[in-house]
């Protein structure tokens, strides 16, 4: 599985200094003097506000198999990272989560929580 680092947390530099790499699929290798080089790897993506498909769907489905036996390519597992971003827009698109109603249950959960720990202090 490979290191994730979440870029926004890292510094202004370093985010333009990655905003400036190739935006084109395939490897960038990134040269450091006297020391092991870093590949950065952008895979083929279509846009996000594209249609999910059972091709998509089938081909995330065997990513997600490379990956668990784990002979998926840092490209595959790239292409795999926009896949299921993509599902994910998708499914907020056709069937948003009714958060709403998560929320009261776990407001009254903590509330009931926290009646119940002021009750047994006094």
């Amino acid at each position: 599985m490979p290191n994730v680092i979440e870029l926004e947390s890292q510094g202004e530099q370093v985010q333009e200094f990655f905003d400036s790499l190739p935006h084109s699929p395939g490897e960038t290798l990134i040269k450091r003097k006297g020391r092991r080089p870093i590949i950065v790897v952008t895979p083929e993506s279509e846009a996000q506000n594209s249609e999910w498909t059972s091709e998509k769907n089938e081909r995330r489905f065997g990513l997600i198999q490379k990956k668990i036996a784990g002979n998926a390519t840092p490209l595959e597992l790239g292409e795999l990272a926009c896949l299921q971003e993509e599902v994910d827009a998708w499914i907020d698109k056709v069937a948003p989560r009714p958060l709403e109603e998560a929320e009261q249950i776990l407001a009254s959960l903590i509330d009931r929580i926290l009646k119940k720990q002021s009750g047994s202090e006094q």
